[in-house]
């Protein structure tokens, strides 16, 4: 999970220009003040899919229009400017143009990378408010293979103390605001053994998602 492809793409965006034209630059840090509206205010939504080499020797992204309009709809959600999911698709087709013949060749199938389009808010100023700068950014990176651990994946049903995600809140959107605060059950459940939480809500205890993982019963 710390490895990532050669390249990067940026775009910036401010309330009194609109959006600049993306960038394709090499991966490397970001420069952000200590006052930005992001690590304050939780300013911040995210995307995670995947790029598969086929056996054909074809690069294919699994249902990247879904992901573009999550993440339309996730960044209104937390007053972050708009960005269009087609171009935001466009945007992550020529970032694996450039670096995925060299992290996924073609003489190994099968494999696969994981693009994380983000959106932050970068004003730096102090004060609850809508920020009125940001920036949008997608790296490529390295996944482990999650779905297949030894024996089954093992799931232990949430604290009843903690709600993942409940009517009238934001668990529809994908804001690293719904991950922090259920590390602490995650954690405690692989003490005890167990991958994930099943994450259950209301008086029927029903399944909203297996911790980072949708829920399915067959």
């Amino acid at each position: 999970e710390t490895v990532a492809t050669d390249h990067m793409v940026t775009a910036v965006w401010k309330a009194s220009t609109g959006w600049a034209a993306p960038e394709l630059k090499p991966y490397g840090p970001l420069s952000l003040m200590p006052t930005a509206s992001c690590p304050h205010y939780a300013t911040e939504c995210f995307e995670g899919l995947k790029v598969f080499r086929g056996f054909d020797g074809k690069l294919r992204i699994f249902r990247p229009d879904r992901n573009a309009q999550r993440m339309h709809m996730s960044a209104g959600r937390i007053s972050l400017p708009l960005f269009e999911p087609a171009e935001l698709e466009k945007l992550m087709v020529a970032l694996l143009s450039v670096d995925g013949p060299r992290w996924l060749p073609k003489d190994k199938p099968g494999n696969f990378l994981y693009l994380r389009p983000t959106l932050i808010g970068t004003q730096s100023q102090l004060g609850v408010q809508a920020p009125k700068e940001a920036m949008l950014y997608i790296i490529v990176t390295f996944m482990p293979r999650m779905d297949s651990p030894p024996g089954g994946m093992r799931l232990h049903t949430s604290p009843e103390d903690m709600v993942r995600a409940w009517v009238g809140g934001f668990g529809y959107a994908k804001v690293g605001a719904n991950y922090g605060p259920s590390l602490m059950a995650t954690q405690d459940a692989r003490r005890r053994g167990y991958h994930q939480i099943l994450w259950l809500y209301g008086e029927q205890g029903e399944c909203t998602e297996a911790g980072a993982s949708n829920f399915f019963i067959v």
